[in-house]
């Protein structure tokens, strides 16, 4: 049974309304579940030894993934991790310590992955071929809940007021992680048919979303999408 696991580096409400849609929607089986501002070194070392099929990161990014309090730093290189943790510093190394090279797709609750080429050529050689869902630029866990089907901060400022007619990506997948393309086109549909708006410079928020499908292409929401 495909599984999957989740690390996110902080309080966000998007971790618990990806797991509810995973296993409510698509049927994954849950695999390590790591949901708080400070998760253990073991903890971090268990969920990066696995191989799972989907895979939740979240917490601040700017070149690489930390906490509220940059006490839990984690480093993507092409073919090891490195985890700085209150100082001390852990490698673990691709097709040892590091398992998670088999998934097929990877949301990131971050901001900026998208933002370097560097950056997605660099988590491509670490966790294989993968349909990336990340970001250009800055964004907020309001935005990643509500394409999970929840309701961010119940408010129109900044992110839409939700409804039950408003789209999520669960659902729109149909059940299924198995089509490599629908993974990423099924996102940006769902983008697209939610009225974001604009940030505080009056810059569509529509922008900052981005896919790059397995092959390494990068997708932006200002494509049409067949």
């Amino acid at each position: 049974m495909a599984t999957f696991s989740v690390l996110s580096l902080g309080t966000r409400r998007d971790a618990k309304q990806f797991r509810k849609g995973a296993v409510e929607k698509l049927q994954l089986s849950p695999g390590s579940f790591l949901h708080a501002t400070k998760p253990s070194l073991n903890d971090l070392k268990s969920l990066f030894a696995r191989s799972d099929d989907v895979l939740f990161l979240a917490g601040h990014f700017s070149n690489s993934l930390y906490n509220d309090d940059q006490s839990i730093d984690l480093e993507f290189g092409t073919s090891k991790l490195t985890i700085t943790y209150d100082g001390q510093t852990v490698v673990l190394n691709r097709g040892t310590e590091f398992k998670q090279t088999s998934c097929k797709l990877i949301i990131w609750g971050g901001c900026n992955v998208c933002s370097s080429a560097q950056t997605i050529a660099t988590m491509r050689a670490l966790f294989g071929p993968h349909v990336l869902v990340g970001w250009v630029g800055v964004t907020g866990w309001e935005i990643t809940d509500i394409m999970f089907g929840g309701k961010g901060h119940g408010s129109a400022a900044p992110e839409p007021l939700p409804d039950f007619a408003m789209p999520n990506y669960f659902s729109a997948l149909g059940g299924s992680i198995g089509d490599s393309t629908r993974l990423w086109k099924e996102w940006l549909k769902v983008a697209k048919a939610i009225s974001w708006g604009n940030d505080a410079e009056g810059r569509p928020y529509l922008e900052r979303f981005c896919v790059v499908d397995a092959t390494g292409k990068a997708h932006y929401a200002s494509e049409a999408i067949a």
